[in-house]
Parts: structure tokens; C-alpha cells; sequence
């Protein structure tokens, strides 16, 4: 099971993975998994949490944010307004990114906005609200994450507007944002978060892949004030 388009999750129950199109999981005492469901095209993202599993199906357009549960099987959570190029899952919210445009399928985006949604495993309980607007700032995939009070997610940047590779970091309770650049002649990807910090992967631009890293970095979010002045030296 080795793909590009592939995600790994845990549930209180067992594992799973999205492996292209479609999405695998086994449950204990299971040591094999069973196929949920099926698409033509790619899904990726796959989230877990408790017994609760979700994913980004890119069959359908606009793109379906769907969900698994053990009792009721995979079904659609919501449908975005364009593509989901970042999506997570927490203890207590789901968060996405939202990327609408003609050029989508490009990674190229007129508008790309972040929203989040309490936990629901139905479509009548997902609430979007509105994290911040990144519109310009950002294209490709956004390897997104949540914890607690906070949502941040990673861009390799935007050469249409010269944005630069790094972090953008919400803070809900206060409505503060930040963006922590990626250190000179690198770029990050995120791997994930807890209350206390942001993990990311860190590659020298000069490798040329988006596949591997070389570096592993803990920000805390007790120092984003000043990480977002940024770096002197890599």
C-alpha cells in the first residue's frame, strides 16, 4: 500500500488509509483492512478521531468532504464551494481550506479562504465558520492541522504574488493570525499539532521535492509573536 495520494489514520478502534481512490479500514481484532469506499478519482486527507474517520473525495466537483463512522458507514459530511486542497480533524473542530477559481485543478487559487466547523459526524451539525482569508498567499496543497484554540496549515507560497513558503496560524478565541515564514532556502510541510506546538517537515528548496524532508521543526505557539518577524540564518 505506497502511494503519493496516500494518508494514514488512527481511530479508537483500529486504522485506516486513503490510497488513491479509495479508503481502507480495519478494525480490531482485524489485522487486514476492508475497503469503506470507492471514488474514481483521488482522495486524500484522511483524518481519524475517536470513531470517526473523514476525507477529501476530488472525484466530485465541487469537492465532498465525506465521513465514516461504524455504524453508519461513509456517507458526504458537506460539499465545499470549490476544492479542498488542506483538511483536519481535532477534538473539537474539523477545519478545511476552501479554493475556488478556474485554475483549482492547478493549485492556483482567486480565492482561498480557511474555515472550521464543530465535530459532527452528520451534515446538519457542520457550522462553517471563517478562520481567515488567504486568498493570494497561497497555491498547491495545504497540509492543514487543528488543536484546541488553534488552526494552522503550511503553503509551499505563491509565485503569482511572490508570497513566500511558511505557516499561517489562527488563534480562534481572539481572532489573531500569524504567518511564521520558512526559514531562507527552505520550505515546510506540516505534520501535525498539539496545544503547545506546531511539527513541521522542513526541506531545502535546492532538493527540489515535496515528497521527503531532511529536517524535522517544533514551533511553539507561545513564540509566534516572534517567529513571525522571522529568520536570520537556515
Amino acid at each position: 500500500m505506497s502511494s503519493y495520494n496516500t494518508s494514514w489514520f488512527t481511530l479508537d478502534e483500529g486504522w485506516g488509509a486513503t490510497v488513491d481512490g479509495h479508503v481502507d479500514i480495519a478494525l480490531q481484532p482485524a489485522t487486514s483492512p476492508d475497503t469503506v469506499f470507492s471514488a474514481t478519482g483521488i482522495l486524500q486527507d484522511g483524518r481519524g478521531r475517536g470513531g470517526l474517520a473523514i476525507w477529501v473525495d476530488w472525484s466530485a466537483f465541487p469537492n465532498h468532504v465525506r465521513r465514516w463512522t461504524k455504524l453508519s458507514g461513509a456517507a458526504s459530511l458537506f460539499e465545499d464551494q470549490g476544492v479542498v486542497p488542506g483538511l483536519a480533524l481535532g477534538d473539537e473542530r474539523i477545519a478545511w481550506v476552501s479554493g475556488q477559481g478556474p485554475l483549482v485543478f492547478q493549485g492556483t487559487y482567486d480565492i482561498a479562504k480557511v474555515y472550521w466547523s464543530p465535530v459532527a459526524e452528520d451534515a446538519s451539525g457542520i457550522v462553517p465558520y471563517l478562520v481567515m482569508d488567504i486568498s493570494g498567499k497561497v497555491a498547491g496543497l495545504m497540509p492543514t492541522a487543528t488543536a484546541g484554540d488553534f488552526v494552522a496549515l503550511t503553503t509551499a507560497g505563491s509565485g503569482e504574488t511572490i508570497a513566500g513558503p511558511g505557516t499561517f496560524v489562527h488563534r480562534i478565541s481572539t481572532d489573531q493570525s500569524w504567518f511564521v515564514p520558512a526559514r531562507p532556502g527552505t520550505f515546510v510541510k506540516m505534520l501535525g499539532m498539539s496545544t503547545a506546538d506546531i511539527v513541521l517537515a522542513e526541506t531545502d528548496i535546492a532538493s527540489g521535492s515535496y515528497t521527503t524532508f531532511q529536517r524535522v521543526l517544533r514551533l511553539s505557539l507561545d513564540s509566534l509573536d516572534s517567529l513571525a518577524l522571522g529568520w536570520e540564518t537556515p
